[in-house]
């Protein structure tokens, strides 16, 4: 029997996202672990300096690798989310009808983000493997868990379009203690609002979970890709840099 080293997940209420997860490729669990373990959580979170700031047109956050120094909430945490045996692992292979499913134990794309005041993420895919381009991403999992209640003025939410920029958007806000479940494909665009709030942060757990087959069937690979569809210039050139790094990642190969 699989079980979690660390915390109890409310899988019943992972079922009763079932619906809206293969229907529309996204799904969220509001109050996902006792108030009292967020809480411990929060009250350690790594300080500045352990953070790494992302910046460029297309982007802006901090970046922190989870580390054994760190608050062991938060590593027990990230390590029950990327144990392949949990529970909670086995409940989303079963309810998305995976043939198999990997996790990011190595902590490739993973760890916690934060994100300050005018800090964003353009909207994008992600690259479509894993460091080694053997397994596909299949799912993207983002916890949130600022130390205070995150308002609508505040920005930074998340915006999703499961289907392409073309097709439905989705708009969750990075609630504290809300898990986010996403289906990652070629299509799965998602991004993030710019954070309006001069003084509260935007703090984040995210991880992938892998297959040995897309969602598609088919085979195919493609890096981080960011899009700007009301600017063709700037698209172009984005389409043209991901194209550039997908060669050079095949000829390194």
């Amino acid at each position: 029997m699989s079980k979690n080293l660390f915390y109890t997940f409310p899988l019943e209420r992972i079922d009763s996202a079932k619906e809206d997860l293969i229907k529309n490729g996204i799904a969220y669990i509001d109050n996902f672990l006792p108030k009292s373990e967020v809480l411990e959580i929060i009250n350690q979170l790594p300080e500045d300096n352990k953070f790494k700031h992302f910046k460029t047109n297309y982007e802006s956050k901090l970046i922190c690798q989870l580390s054994r120094e760190f608050n062991q909430k938060i590593v027990k945490l990230y390590s029950d989310l990327t144990n392949p045996k949990s529970e909670f692992v086995e409940k989303l292979k079963e309810i998305i009808d995976l043939k198999d499913i990997f996790t990011d134990s190595s902590n490739y794309a993973g760890g916690i983000s934060l994100m300050k005041h005018n800090d964003f993420l353009s909207n994008h895919i992600d690259n479509s493997h894993d460091s080694h381009l053997k397994l596909y991403r299949r799912i993207n999992i983002l916890y949130y868990f600022s130390p205070h209640e995150w308002l609508k003025g505040f920005g930074g939410n998340l915006n999703i379009w499961p289907n392409g920029l073309k097709g439905s958007k989705y708009t969750i806000a990075p609630i504290t203690n809300r898990m986010v479940i996403m289906l990652t494909n070629k299509n799965s665009f998602h991004g993030v609002d710019k954070v309006n709030s001069e003084i509260f942060r935007r703090y984040c757990i995210s991880t992938y979970y892998y297959s040995t087959e897309s969602q598609s069937g088919d085979n195919y690979y493609h890096p981080t890709t960011f899009r700007f569809p009301n600017n063709k210039i700037k698209d172009l050139i984005s389409i043209g840099n991901s194209q550039l790094r997908s060669l050079y990642k095949f000829l390194k190969k």
